[in-house]
């Protein structure tokens, strides 16, 4: 009696792997773009909340000066100057925050945008900061493109008023 498996055994083993195959690439990439968007998502919720915070900590105490990193300068609490607080967000996201894009690792996840009108819409998986004035308010833009699964742009918008 000879051992080992017959032709036909291997031609069906490497059918179901085949299938198996076919059926789990789809599913795993669809879980690798949820992810990606998830992720910068959860980035641009973070990052609007840690400027909330900063803006709200200074509402409290305006003789305060903020340092968001032990490396970074301070900002004066009472400075009602967006043009200093939108660099100082954009520079702590960049350097100190931690914050990744999720779609390209050789890109940073924030800039910061200087110019006066509409803002550029950010590559996929990357936000912008600018300061602007809305409704007679000035304050923090952040506008986040979270990508959607058919890989277009999908944007998150905070608009971040320091009162």
């Amino acid at each position: 009696m000879k051992k080992g498996f017959t032709l036909i055994e291997l031609l069906i083993v490497v059918a179901i792997i085949g299938i198996l195959a076919g059926v789990g690439v789809p599913m795993y990439n669809g879980y690798m773009i949820q992810a990606k968007i998830n992720t910068s998502e959860a980035n641009h919720k973070q990052i609007a909340n840690l400027i909330s915070r900063t803006f709200l900590e200074c509402s409290i105490n305006p003789s305060k000066k903020m340092r968001l990193h032990p490396k970074m300068s301070t900002v004066p609490c009472d400075s009602n100057q967006m043009g200093v607080w939108y660099g100082y967000f954009s520079d702590y996201v960049d350097w100190f925050g931690g914050y990744e894009n999720a779609y390209d690792d050789s890109l940073t996840f924030c800039y910061k945008s200087s110019n006066a009108g509409n803002v550029r819409n950010p590559d996929i998986g990357r936000c912008v900061i600018k300061y602007k004035s809305q409704s007679g308010k000035t304050g923090i833009l952040l506008k986040t493109n979270i990508g959607n699964e058919s890989g277009q742009p999908d944007y998150l918008e905070e608009f971040i008023i320091k009162e």
